[in-house]
């Protein structure tokens, strides 16, 4: 019975996470550790015992394990992904801690996978500089954007209409206005839309489905 009580507890999911979550994070200290003593959370702490440095461990895997296990897990895959660039482009061990320009090189590689993967792996990288003290320089450090293939430019939200269609809003804003209809709202809404970020796409999708002596509800 106590074999059964015990094999219920570790199935219970609040029990599996957390016990996911001290792993993880168990792995990203030992991860760190490895750095010093030049970086990591550990660096240059040698000298204060083997008591005082498992002490600061166990700290260290308490507070990181409090953050969701996947966002844990990504963390390390991005680092694994980070070391695995380094050994294809034999990136000399005289190079680390890695340079900003370093790290937009390899961000420039990473454009093709998606627009949101430079980002993404910047992110993983600030956060394991911050929270593990890693040997990148991530400061500065400028995310590549990605480019349009139709203009051969980084991609930018531009307007939607041309000032032809604007100065058309305009007629129409005049003339519904004139005529004290109900339309004059939609049409101001359409100029606001149309000189404001808000892109004129997103107003013409809508439609009205309500309306009062005051206003319309879209």
């Amino acid at each position: 019975r106590k074999w059964i009580g015990s094999f219920a507890m570790t199935r219970n999911p609040k029990t599996l996470d957390e016990q996911r979550r001290m792993a993880q994070a168990t792995a990203l200290v030992e991860l760190s550790a490895s750095w010093a003593p030049e970086a990591g959370l550990f660096a240059k702490i040698a000298i204060q015992g083997a008591t005082f440095l498992q002490r600061r461990k166990s700290i260290c895997i308490r507070r990181i394990a409090q953050l969701e296990f996947a966002s844990l897990r990504q963390h390390e895959f991005a680092w694994q992904s980070l070391q695995d660039w380094a050994r294809q482009i034999r990136l000399p061990a005289e190079a680390w801690p890695l340079q900003a320009a370093v790290i937009e090189e390899l961000l420039d590689g990473m454009i093709n996978r998606g627009a949101t993967v430079p980002k993404s792996m910047r992110n993983h990288l600030v956060w394991m500089q911050r929270h593990l003290r890693a040997p990148v320089e991530t400061a500065g450090v400028a995310v590549p954007q990605p480019i349009n293939p139709r203009s051969g430019r980084a991609s930018t939200h531009q307007a939607v209409i041309e000032p032809a269609m604007g100065k058309r809003l305009l007629s129409q804003f005049q003339l519904e206005f004139k005529h004290q209809t109900w339309r004059v709202v939609a049409a101001a809404i359409g100029i606001v839309a149309a000189h404001t970020p808000m892109q004129y796409v997103h107003i013409n999708r809508s439609r009205p489905v309500a309306r009062c002596d005051l206003w319309l509800k879209f």
